[in-house]
């Protein structure tokens, strides 16, 4: 049987770490601040540059966890600067709630992963909370470029109320309206789109169930949660096309 052309390949989906190999990597504490400094400063300090003085190049000062700079001495810790700076739950916990979050299209709720890793709820939300700001602060790096598609949606049982895009064109940009009227064809004219508001729909039923309108400032944080998500396997796959 003939075999398509690799440019005609549909662009395989990235292996998801299993569990067994995500402990064996990232069970520990030392683990997963080991992995933390090589992702910012190199395997051997390569990429240092000190927040005080700016000069690249430190040494590592092991019995303390931290990195001191030769020319100032300023002593940092690979955690400054981080959504794990000054974090008082264990690291790999930390590591296993972006595992969680990650992983599965649905997400985790806040009371599931305070059974998990044996923290309260409070806890745990933060937690969810603060990784959740952190996926928006790097999605807000991005800037959309060429053709944006653009479709709204509606959450629980609140209408949008937005009546047209007629503010997009007043902005400056080209307009094209595209009336699809809902169902099969809207998904067929724009599949990337509806699989993202598929996506995002999905982790909020996943982790709230449900959604009362006094919640809905809460789906914000989904939507940026999913567009790191897809961003991510984006970048993973090479080639895919973005939602």
């Amino acid at each position: 049987m003939p075999t398509k052309p690799d440019s005609e390949r549909a662009t395989p989906i990235p292996k998801v770490m299993d569990v067994g190999t995500f402990h064996e990597r990232f069970g520990t504490d030392e683990a997963c601040l080991e992995h933390l400094k090589r992702l910012r400063w190199g395997i051997d300090l390569e990429r240092f540059n000190c927040p005080d003085c700016g000069h690249g190049r430190g040494w590592w000062l092991g019995h303390r966890k931290l990195i001191e700079c030769i020319s100032c001495h300023k002593q940092t810790s690979v955690t400054a600067g981080t959504v794990f700076h000054r974090i008082r739950t264990p690291l790999w916990k930390w590591f296993w709630a972006i595992y969680q979050m990650a992983q599965d299209k649905k997400g985790i709720a806040a009371m599931e992963l305070a059974k998990q890793i044996d923290v309260c709820h409070t806890t745990a939300w933060l937690m969810l909370h603060k990784l959740r700001r952190a996926m928006r602060d790097r999605t807000q790096l991005y800037t959309l470029k060429g053709l944006v598609e653009v479709d709204e949606t509606y959450v629980g049982g609140r209408t949008d109320g937005w009546g047209s895009y007629r503010s997009v064109a007043k902005a400056g940009y080209e307009h094209e309206a595209i009336i699809t009227a809902g169902g099969k064809n809207a998904v067929q004219t724009f599949p990337w789109l509806h699989t993202f508001i598929s996506n995002m729909k999905r982790m909020i039923h996943g982790t709230c169930h449900s959604v009362a309108p006094k919640h809905l400032d809460e789906s914000p944080r989904n939507i940026w949660m999913t567009t790191w998500r897809s961003l991510s396997i984006e970048r993973i796959a090479g080639g895919r096309k973005p939602t």
